[in-house]
């Protein structure tokens, strides 16, 4: 109404030491929101209470194998607009997680890891709902991926973008 900022009650959600939590994004049914824990390399879901802003943590699931010892972080992560997918990039396996949700609690199911870009730091679902593009920070490349049924990823084009890309955006056609 008035445009001013007011904190929640709390006001923080404390955090294990070394989780990071980074990028965040929220279920299309809006009773969850998910983040992507940049030093833990993990996704957590939270049940989000909207009237109040509360969030309350419901699970952690790990983006990487159990053999992976190599260095990582986690970036941005995105859910596609039916709710029932969300991919999260690792940035030094090089690959993107991929997980299921359950729309009725929120909670995560691995659906596997998709090799991809060397730093995949961005990533973008177009408005359909078909199509994943990575954008690899080290490759100067944009992968892209058709979404199948399960939410497993089908490597369809990779494209030279130029040094660095830094952002992926999906615009609606005019």
């Amino acid at each position: 109404e008035t445009g001013q900022l007011v904190s929640n009650d709390p006001s923080e959600y404390p955090q294990p030491d070394n989780r990071g939590p980074r990028h965040y994004c929220f279920h299309p049914n809006g009773a969850y929101v998910y983040f992507s824990n940049e030093q833990e390399s993990s996704v957590t879901a939270y049940s989000f209470e909207r009237h109040s802003g509360a969030i309350k943590e419901t699970q952690t699931q790990s983006t990487l194998p159990n053999y992976y010892s190599g260095s990582n972080t986690c970036a941005q992560l995105r859910i596609t607009r039916n709710g029932k997918f969300l991919y999260a990039p690792n940035r030094g396996h090089d690959s993107i997680a991929g997980f299921s949700v359950n729309e009725d609690s929120g909670r995560l199911t691995l659906i596997g890891r998709t090799p991809t870009e060397a730093m995949p730091r961005v990533l973008d679902i177009d408005l359909t709902g078909q199509y994943l593009y990575s954008a690899g920070l080290g490759s100067g490349h944009v992968s892209a991926f058709r979404i199948l049924l399960d939410g497993s990823l089908d490597l369809i084009g990779r494209y030279e973008v130029g040094r660095e890309p830094m952002w992926i955006l999906i615009l609606k056609a005019e």
